[in-house]
């Protein structure tokens, strides 16, 4: 685990940036003597904690909590109180009311190509407030605002998870390498554009390079819901609306009720005024 110098805001809003998700864990009241006042607040993602509840015993059971709410990746608020004295083992006597705010990971894309129907994919997918990772190894690329990366097939080989992809390059040959790279990878899904007789030779490839059916079939193409239009917004609207369909989310939690709030905020009987 790493712990991160990064103040909570600043964490928030570098983890919300990166699509990854995270809990923020905020001390909503104390009474007695406590390491933190209210309003003190830590963040804790996968691999990281930043900021501090003061340290102790208290701070590890906070970011216990806050892991398991990770492992449910939903976005969801809850309420911990935390005696000091029988929680923590820690002779201050004090208590601690702790708010959770726990966000899910988005949904993240990577698009390979920079083309007339990657720049729309890409446009409709950042108005949905999807998390985006735009890569083309051509100059176009600065053009238009992708990462020029001169090897898309190496960069994939580096990644821990490349989301949910979609192949849309100029080069059948890079499309081909980038759909072995991504199934070795088990990328959430791949989708791959291009007619049915391009497929078919894929698919043919594919067998002869070992990967077996259940492999192959984890690529869709020709990638997008059937249409008949053929402009590049036209088969844009479909792509994305096929690769949404696959999201697949825990469900919302429902709020806090103001009667959970109060509850929470009721003083521990019996700790120092």
């Amino acid at each position: 685990m790493n712990v991160s110098t990064k103040r909570w805001f600043e964490a928030s809003a570098d983890l919300a940036g990166r699509g990854e998700a995270f809990v923020v864990a905020t001390i909503l009241a104390t009474t007695g003597s406590t390491p933190r006042n209210p309003g003190a607040k830590i963040v804790v993602s996968a691999d990281g904690v930043h900021d501090t509840l003061g340290g102790g015993q208290l701070e590890l059971l906070v970011i216990d909590e806050a892991r398991r709410l990770l492992d449910e990746a939903r976005d969801q608020q809850t309420i911990r109180q935390f005696p000091l004295a029988a929680a923590a083992l820690q002779c201050c006597g004090g208590s601690v009311t702790v708010l959770y705010e726990s966000f899910a990971p988005s949904f993240a894309v990577t698009v390979f190509g920079a083309g007339h129907v990657g720049r729309e994919v890409v446009r409709l997918l950042r108005e949905l407030d999807v998390h985006v990772t735009w890569l083309d190894n051509r100059a176009l690329a600065d053009e238009v605002g992708a990462i020029r990366c001169d090897a898309p097939v190496a960069w994939v080989m580096e990644q821990a998870d490349v989301g949910h992809a979609l192949v849309l390059t100029h080069d059948h040959q890079l499309d081909f390498e980038l759909i072995c790279a991504l199934l070795r990878q088990s990328a959430r899904s791949i989708g791959l554009i291009g007619s049915t007789t391009k497929w078919r030779r894929f698919s043919d490839r594919l067998n002869r390079d070992g990967f077996d059916a259940e492999d192959i079939s984890r690529v869709r193409c020709p990638v997008g819901t059937p249409l008949a239009r053929k402009e590049p917004l036209a088969v844009a609207v479909s792509i994305v609306t096929e690769l949404l369909s696959l999201e697949e989310r825990g469900p919302r939690a429902d709020g806090l009720t103001w009667r959970q709030i109060k509850t929470a905020l009721v003083q521990t009987p019996g700790t120092d005024q």
